[in-house]
């Protein structure tokens, strides 16, 4: 046997291989780091809310034309801070939420935190769960709406 027949098994598996990875669909983690990476360059709407929680909040809706892509809200309290991200395509596919426990109120020292991310493009992801985390999208927008109306 030649080297090159023994090697052309191997080539045909690679190529197989390439290929199907190739079409795999692009994840959601993928495509939410492509919008943060385009996030500079995109139209802003912030605004800064006071009363909403106890130390304020803060609001950053990021548009590609008039298309929302990417929302974020900075919720800060006496006894941490939590921050939402919300991706979009035509609806919110990916969300992203992490919490921040301080030691003491208002110490800003971390004593814990967590992150939570939630894939809304999943099988088996209940419609309750999507349509709760939509219902929070809207009402963030609404609150940095208002707050340009006043």
């Amino acid at each position: 046997m030649r080297l090159c027949d023994s090697l052309v098994p191997l080539f045909v598996a690679f190529a197989a291989c390439k290929s199907r990875s190739e079409t795999r669909p692009i994840s959601v983690e993928s495509r939410a780091a492509a919008i943060d990476s385009q996030v500079p360059t995109m139209r802003h709407d912030t605004a800064t809310v006071l009363g909403l929680t106890a130390e304020g909040a803060w609001f950053d809706a990021a548009y590609d034309g008039t298309k929302l892509r990417r929302l974020r809200a900075e919720l800060l309290g006496e006894t941490g801070r939590a921050t939402e991200t919300f991706y979009f395509d035509s609806a919110a596919f990916y969300v992203v939420r992490g919490e921040v426990r301080y030691d003491a109120p208002l110490s800003g020292r971390v004593a814990d935190s967590i992150l939570r991310t939630y894939d809304l493009t999943r099988p088996g992801v209940l419609r309750s769960e999507v349509d709760s985390l939509n219902a929070v999208a809207r009402e963030l927008l609404r609150h940095l709406r208002e707050s340009h109306e006043h």
